[in-house]
């Protein structure tokens, strides 16, 4: 079983894959239950939304917009454990002030 986050340009869902099948979804894309999951990759591929696995299903995340970009926090509830910026990883020295005082 893996999660996926599918990143849009003002919002990201999540969907659960097991078997080569989507298992569960957000409520906003719940359709793709039960689809393969090759075929709901290459529909958001078509679209232009990002499909990027969760790296640690145990963690939580918060996501932020900051002028263009997304910034996703990965934690597990005490410590933060990733940052990517636009799907991928990055490290802490390069997250913007606002965040870092967010954080």
């Amino acid at each position: 079983m893996t999660k996926y986050h599918i990143i849009q340009k003002y919002t990201f869902n999540e969907l659960t894959e097991a078997g080569g099948a989507v298992t569960a979804a957000s409520p906003a894309i719940d359709w793709a239950v039960g689809l393969p999951f090759d075929w709901v990759r290459e529909y958001c591929e078509k679209k232009g939304w990002r499909i990027v696995p969760i790296v640690d299903n145990e963690l939580d995340f918060n996501t932020y917009g900051v002028d263009s970009d997304e910034y996703v926090v990965y934690h597990d509830g005490k410590n933060i454990r990733q940052i990517t910026k636009n799907g991928k990883e990055i490290p802490w020295q390069q997250l913007p002030s606002i965040l870092k005082g967010l954080l």
